[in-house]
């Protein structure tokens, strides 16, 4: 994983393409949106195999560390209380 030293380099000018921050392999840089210019996205492929539009901040200070399937697993088997709705038994 690499570690930028942002106090050295200017944010326009990293290219972080085919990087991977955590779970996070990024793709390729995605328009600036004409609201927030100044703010660079990053369309990014999760390990679990998702893709989405991450923002650079994000990657960088290591904010957003996957598409959030790890939190989904484990809130799924949290909240299952038997598995038998659906059958006959029950």
């Amino acid at each position: 994983m690499p570690r930028f030293n942002l106090t050295r380099i200017p944010r326009e000018l990293i290219d972080i393409s085919d990087s991977d921050f955590d779970e996070w392999h990024v793709l390729y840089e995605l328009p600036r949106d004409p609201i927030y210019p100044y703010r660079r996205r990053w369309l990014c492929r999760c390990s679990c195999g998702k893709v989405k539009p991450v923002a650079q901040a994000s990657l960088l200070l290591h904010k957003s560390k996957s598409c959030g399937h790890e939190h989904r697993l484990a809130l799924g088997n949290k909240t299952r209380k038997h598995g038998m709705t659906r059958k006959s038994i029950y």
